[in-house]
C-alpha cells in the first residue's frame, strides 16, 4: 500500500485547487478526491483502474464502498461545473484544460488534479 502522506504545501495547494474550483469542503468527495490524488501520485497506474484499485483504496481508508466514492466524487464534480467553477482549473494549467461546455468525469478530472499536483511538486 502506498504511502500517501504530502508536505503541507502540496496539500495547501490541493485544497486551494479543489475549493477554487467549485470543490467544497463539506462535500464527501473533496476527500475522497484529495485522497485520489495522494494515491495517485505514488501508484500512477492506478489512474487506468479506478473502479478496481483506486476507488476501492480510497474507500478502505473512509470506511466506504468504491460505489460510493465514485457517487461522491460525480457529485462534487457535477455540484462545480452546476456553478460554473470548474474552469478555473484552466488558470492553474495556464492552458484551456476544460472547455466551457465540457463536464469531466471521475477519472478526467482526477488525472487533471494528480498531474497539476505532480508538475507542482
Amino acid at each position: 500500500m502506498p504511502d500517501i502522506a504530502l508536505c503541507d504545501a502540496v496539500n495547501e495547494k490541493l485544497s486551494a485547487v479543489l475549493i477554487n474550483s467549485g470543490i467544497r469542503p463539506q462535500l464527501k468527495g473533496y476527500a475522497f478526491l484529495k485522497d485520489s490524488v495522494r494515491f495517485a501520485l505514488d501508484a500512477p497506474e492506478s489512474l487506468h483502474s479506478l473502479t478496481k484499485t483506486l476507488y476501492p483504496f480510497v474507500a478502505s481508508r473512509h470506511s466506504s464502498s468504491a460505489r460510493a466514492v465514485e457517487r461522491a466524487v460525480r457529485h462534487a464534480i457535477e455540484t462545480a461545473w452546476s456553478q460554473g467553477k470548474l474552469y478555473n482549473l484552466n488558470r492553474y494549467f495556464g492552458f484551456c484544460v476544460l472547455e466551457k461546455d465540457e463536464k469531466p468525469t471521475g477519472g478526467e478530472y482526477i488525472g487533471l488534479l494528480t498531474e497539476l499536483i505532480k508538475n507542482y511538486l
